[in-house]
């Protein structure tokens, strides 16, 4: 397992990489901005992966949040990210 990270104020990006063989090249991403966070999944480079969404959003159709992924700062949609217990883990 490789563990790649990079944190700038309120946004951070974690990588974590499986590596159980050198063709493995399954990859979990957890993007946190300040009080919310949003995974990804990619089973190969070049995936376009899953995401996390809230069941629990109850928020406004249209509403963003911004995540910073390979830095790039780009708007999601709130309903994909979870709201952090301020420890850094997400609260389900």
């Amino acid at each position: 397992m490789v563990i790649n990270s990079w944190e700038n104020g309120q946004y951070k990006e974690i990588w974590v990489y499986s590596k159980e063989t050198e063709a493995d090249e399954r990859a979990l991403c957890g993007l946190i901005n300040g009080d919310w966070g949003w995974l990804n999944y990619y089973n190969e480079e070049g995936d376009a992966g899953l995401s996390s969404r809230n069941p629990n959003y109850t928020g406004v159709d249209g509403e963003t949040v911004n995540f910073i992924i390979n830095g790039e700062l780009d708007p999601f949609p709130l309903s994909y990210g979870h709201s952090l217990d301020g420890h850094g883990s997400p609260c389900f």
